[in-house]
C-alpha cells in the first residue's frame, strides 16, 4: 500500500509536468514576449482544470481531513484582505511613479493569475502531495514530520524544471530550484501550523506576484533578456543557505516537531 502512494505521486507529478510545458508552449506561440489582461485571462483558463482535477482528488481522498484546510478562518480572511489591500495599492502607485500605462484590467488580472497559480499549488502539494508522502511513509502519529516536508519540497522545486522549455538558462534554473525548495519547506511548515489553505495560498500568490511584477506586468523585457553567470548562482546559493539556517530551519523545526497531523484522519483526529 506504501509503494501505491509513492507511484501515484509521481505519475501525478509528471502529468501536471507535462500539462504545464504544452500550456506554456501554447502561451508562448499564441501571445509571444507580449503581455496584458488576455494573456494573463488565458493563464487563469489554463489553471483552472488543474485547480479542479485537484480538489477532485483530494475530495476523493478518504485519509484527508478536509475541514483542517479552513481552520483559524476569521483570523486568516483579515490577514489575506488586509495582505491583498496593500499590495495592490503599492503597485498601483509604483505604476504611476513610473507613468506606465498599465489598465486596471491587466492589474487585476495579473493579480488573479498569480491567485490561480497560489491556490492550485498549495492545493496540490501542501495538500494532496504532503498527504500521499505521509502515507508513503506510513507516518500519522505526532511525530517530527521533516522527511514528509522535505520530500514534498523537493518534488514542488523539480517542477520548476518546466522552466528549461521557457528558454530559461541553466543557471537561472538552478536558482529557481533552489528558490522552490526553500519557499516549499517555508509554506509547508508555516501551513502546517495554521491549518488554512486559504491564507497559504494567497500569501503565495503574492510572492509571485511581487517577484514577477516588472516582467509580467511592467513588461520590462531587458530583464528577461538577462543570462545568469556563475556569481549570480554564487550569490544565490548563498542567499539560500542563510535563508534556510537563520529563518526557514527553525521554522521548520518549531512548526512540525511533535505535532499531530491533523490533515490525516485518524482515531485521534476525528
Amino acid at each position: 500500500m506504501k509503494i501505491f502512494y509513492f507511484k501515484k505521486t509521481l505519475v501525478l507529478i509528471f502529468i501536471i509536468f507535462l500539462y504545464l510545458i504544452v500550456s506554456r508552449h501554447i502561451i508562448s506561440f499564441i501571445f509571444e514576449d507580449t503581455k496584458g489582461s488576455v494573456h494573463f485571462i488565458t493563464e487563469i483558463a489554463i489553471k483552472i482544470p488543474l485547480i479542479i482535477f485537484t480538489i477532485v482528488l483530494i475530495k476523493r481522498e478518504s485519509s484527508i481531513n478536509i475541514k483542517y484546510l479552513f481552520r483559524n478562518n476569521i483570523i486568516c480572511a483579515v490577514l489575506s484582505i488586509v495582505l491583498l489591500y496593500f499590495s495592490i495599492q503599492t503597485t498601483i502607485s509604483k505604476i504611476n511613479h513610473l507613468n506606465l500605462e498599465i489598465s486596471l484590467l491587466d492589474l487585476y488580472a495579473y493579480l488573479f493569475q498569480c491567485l490561480s497559480t497560489g491556490f492550485f499549488e498549495e492545493l496540490f502539494f501542501r495538500t494532496l502531495i504532503f498527504v500521499y508522502i505521509c502515507k508513503y511513509v506510513n507516518q500519522t502519529k505526532p511525530k517530527n514530520h521533516y522527511k514528509q516536508a522535505i520530500i514534498t519540497s523537493a518534488l514542488f522545486a523539480i517542477v520548476h524544471l518546466s522552466g528549461i522549455f521557457k528558454g530559461f538558462d541553466i543557471i537561472s534554473i538552478f536558482n529557481q530550484i533552489l528558490f522552490a525548495f526553500s519557499i516549499g519547506l517555508l509554506f509547508q511548515s508555516v501551513f502546517f501550523r495554521v491549518n488554512n489553505i486559504i491564507i497559504i495560498s494567497i500569501i503565495h500568490a503574492l510572492f509571485n506576484f511581487h517577484g514577477m511584477l516588472k516582467q509580467k506586468l511592467f513588461n520590462i523585457s531587458s530583464i528577461n533578456n538577462e543570462v545568469s553567470t556563475i556569481e549570480d548562482f554564487k550569490e544565490t546559493l548563498i542567499t539560500f543557505f542563510v535563508l534556510n539556517i537563520f529563518i526557514i530551519l527553525p521554522l521548520m523545526y518549531f512548526s512540525l516537531r511533535k505535532r499531530n497531523n491533523f490533515l490525516l484522519k485518524t482515531v485521534d483526529n476525528l
